[in-house]
């Protein structure tokens, strides 16, 4: 059990992990500093800095000394991404969490949309969307819809009731604390990521009522390395063996059958006839997809192949933290 502070509980905690992001930070924490909410509502900051090894620390320390709210700051023990957010919610005092990444721009209403979704129709858990920001002179015509969605793209038109094949991203989702807690938080198998969609799958066949708020909008940040083909193919291939991991945890054979038998249809009668098509009329974004989803096919049946007692090496190079190489879009430490 994690002792509370003796000060007044916050309503709500802005829970955050981070890793090596120093450069992003001043603006992501800018941006959470200047919420809307905070003149009406009392609230903290749990960041976990998961070893960093540039200048995070300086930049936290910073940020923790001069805001106007409580910042706490936790050292993480770099076992993966599920553990660290489990470490943040463990430390947290709000009712309500709210789950933000390190490389994000939330506009001044983004927490006061969640809180405001979750009261009025009396959810537990309400999602919001994310929109991409990539680097100056690229456009979201150069990249088709699959490459988006892998970039991290959640985009849904109305505010209504969550369906289970549209489940919230840790990135941007407001959860009451003692539902995340009765649910035992993340799943620490979860170290390809994943570990999200596995806790809202559990909260949504609980019975949980699941909320999507569109206008609770954040910018993802989009460095000009995670638009190179060769590192999206690797988040397909991480994708399908997420895909792998979450058809075991719900030990479901008919989910399973479902995926595998899906994804081969797929690639015949779609993804094969997109990349040659692609191809012919020179269309590169096209062609890319296609990959893409061929990838996260490839992915999928690698990740079942370990899962079932193969080589434990495909899924140790799908880790969320090693595929980003230790965040190299990070300028080195000075």
């Amino acid at each position: 059990m994690i002792p509370r502070s003796s000060d007044p509980e916050p309503e709500i905690s802005v829970v955050m992990t981070t890793c090596s992001r120093a450069h992003f930070l001043p603006g992501v924490l800018d941006a959470l500093l200047g919420q809307s909410l905070l003149a009406s509502v009392r609230v903290e900051m749990v960041i976990v800095d998961d070893q960093s090894t540039d200048n995070t620390p300086e930049v936290l320390a910073r940020y923790q000394a001069e805001a106007a709210i409580p910042v706490r700051i936790l050292q993480g023990a770099k076992q993966g991404v599920a553990a660290a957010r489990n470490l943040a919610a463990q430390h947290a005092r709000g009712r309500w969490l709210a789950s933000f990444d390190d490389d994000e721009i939330a506009p001044p209403h983004w927490l006061q949309t969640l809180y405001g979704v979750a009261q009025q129709n009396n959810a537990v858990c309400v999602g919001g969307t994310t929109v991409l920001s990539l680097p100056e002179g690229r456009s979201l015509s150069e990249v088709g819809p699959r490459a988006r969605r892998l970039l991290g793209e959640i985009l849904f038109s109305e505010e209504r009731s969550m369906q289970f094949h549209e489940l919230p991203s840790t990135n941007n989702v407001l959860t009451r604390r003692d539902v995340f807690e009765s649910m035992g938080g993340f799943d620490l198998n979860f170290t390809e990521g994943g570990e999200d969609t596995n806790l809202f799958q559990r909260m949504h066949e609980a019975g949980h009522r699941m909320w999507l708020a569109p206008e609770a909008k954040v910018l993802h940040l989009i460095p000009p390395r995670r638009l190179d083909p060769h590192v999206l193919r690797q988040s397909a291939m991480r994708t399908g063996a997420i895909e792998a991991r979450l058809a075991g945890a719900r030990n479901s054979v008919p989910s399973l059958l479902y995926n595998l038998t899906g994804r081969l249809i797929l690639a015949v009668v779609r993804d094969l006839p997109q990349l040659a098509a692609g191809r012919l009329t020179r269309q590169p974004a096209k062609v890319l997809d296609a990959q893409l989803s061929l990838a996260v096919t490839a992915g999928l049946y690698r990740g079942l192949s370990a899962a079932r007692g193969g080589s434990s090496q495909f899924l140790s190079r799908m880790d969320f933290r090693s595929r980003h190489g230790e965040r190299p879009d990070a300028p080195p430490r000075q």
